[in-house]
């Protein structure tokens, strides 16, 4: 189900970039997304699915209502009174800080050579590439 739904939404972006990039040709982009929504779809599964087992077991076998009471904890709701289900929240945010700082300086980089080749197709193919460039530079000032 994670493949299919990341795959999908990765796939139709993809399709309207490619037909952007060539107008008057659907079949050639709707082909094309659905190639990139497979891999991508793939891809980020495997990660996904990784991720999220690694994280279960850390946890250990808790109830699957304890584990969203300690998810929505993490999101900014209330601080859970069992301190089991807060213990679990706890390492829940302290995982995904870890996660996220050791993973920001590659996200940076990648965000740098994204926006420089959409610079590039700005200048050399459709001014209509300087709205996904200002997304792209937002992004980075934010990184």
């Amino acid at each position: 189900m994670i493949s299919l739904t990341t795959g999908l939404f990765f796939g139709a972006w993809m399709t309207v970039v490619f037909y952007l990039q060539q107008p008057g040709s659907w079949t050639r982009a709707i082909v094309g997304g659905l190639i990139d929504g497979v891999f991508f779809g793939a891809v980020m599964a495997r990660l996904l699915v990784r991720q999220r087992r690694k994280r279960l077991a850390a946890i250990g076998n808790m109830p699957a209502r304890d584990l969203r009471v300690a998810k929505r904890a993490v999101m900014g709701g209330p601080v859970p009174a069992d301190p089991h289900i807060r213990q679990a929240a706890e390492w829940l945010a302290t995982n995904q800080l870890n996660e996220s700082s050791r993973h920001r300086w590659l996200g940076l980089i990648f965000l740098v050579f994204v926006t420089v080749g959409i610079v590039v197709a700005a200048l050399t193919s459709s001014p209509w590439w300087w709205l996904g460039a200002a997304a792209m530079f937002s992004l980075c000032a934010c990184s």
